[in-house]
């Protein structure tokens, strides 16, 4: 789960148990719940906490997350990979059902930021994704 920090640093950092920190994502259990993480803004506070379900693993091509939080009744994200010439293309799709109605309205531009900022991440890691 180091890339998952790696994707979101500096701005986040997501608490992560000893047993799943360097497990490879094709090993992980699917379709039960895994752990609970802190999310730390900056790496230092919390700012919310998060229970893991990983619903589906595609070999190669992506995942479904089907989790929720402290803040969110419901988190999914599906994250698509498909090749595209010499790249890929990734798409990351979420869906949020938040514990309350006036935050998740205010918080849904800050989820598009830091998506934004992970593309940014890895477009610069790795330039010939689109």
């Amino acid at each position: 789960m180091n890339w998952v920090n790696w994707e979101l640093s500096p701005l986040l950092r997501m608490t992560i148990p000893g047993k799943w920190r360097f497990l490879p994502l094709a090993d992980w259990d699917t379709g039960r719940p895994l752990f609970k993480s802190w999310i730390l803004l900056f790496g230092m506070i919390p700012v919310d906490r998060h229970a893991f379900y990983l619903a589906g693993l595609h070999q190669g091509t992506g995942f479904h997350e089907h989790s929720s939080s402290l803040i969110n009744r419901q988190w999914n994200h599906t994250r698509t990979i498909a090749p595209a010439g010499r790249g890929c293309i990734l798409t990351d799709c979420v869906a949020v059902e938040g514990r309350f109605a006036f935050l998740t309205r205010r918080l849904f531009p800050l989820y598009q930021r830091i998506f934004n900022h992970r593309h940014r991440r890895l477009r610069d890691r790795y330039p010939i994704m689109n």
